[in-house]
């Protein structure tokens, strides 16, 4: 359930981070996959919105045979043609190099990474303000 491994990262935030979180979604989201992975995929993307955005929610949704992890925040968002470039290894985006915000440049590509393991997807999403994460993993079919 990618809803547990979510419920599982935010109940490890510090008091003050989850003061910042809303938990929403419909979904239990049930994927097969690593865990522990997934785990660093939610961690690594909460982190990202939490230094940028003063408020952030984090969703599981199912739409269709996919569940959907989106992750929005209120921070100053993303130009269009870096939402695919923050994903490669290293790179670091204009507002994390103007802000100074620190970093190494490696969670979303590691978001990337573990979703393609998972046969799935990373990117970012049109928003009128802030930013949205959103990860797609094909769900686990229910057995007959």
């Amino acid at each position: 359930s990618l809803r547990e491994v979510v419920e599982d990262v935010v109940a490890a935030l510090t008091v003050e981070e989850r003061s910042r979180v809303r938990l929403g979604g419909d979904a239990d989201g049930v994927v097969r996959g690593d865990a522990t992975l997934l785990g660093i995929l939610v961690s690594n993307g909460l982190s990202n919105a939490l230094k940028f955005g003063s408020r952030c929610a984090i969703e599981v949704l199912a739409d269709g045979g996919e569940v959907v992890l989106r992750i929005d925040d209120d921070g100053p968002g993303l130009a269009e043609p870096e939402r695919a470039q923050v994903f490669e290894p290293f790179y670091r985006g204009e507002q994390a190099r103007r802000r100074r915000v620190p970093g190494h440049g490696l969670g979303l590509a590691l978001i990337a990474h573990v979703a393609l393991q998972h046969d799935g997807s990373a990117g970012f999403q049109e928003r009128a303000s802030g930013a949205r994460l959103e990860v797609r993993i094909p769900a686990l079919a229910a057995s007959s």
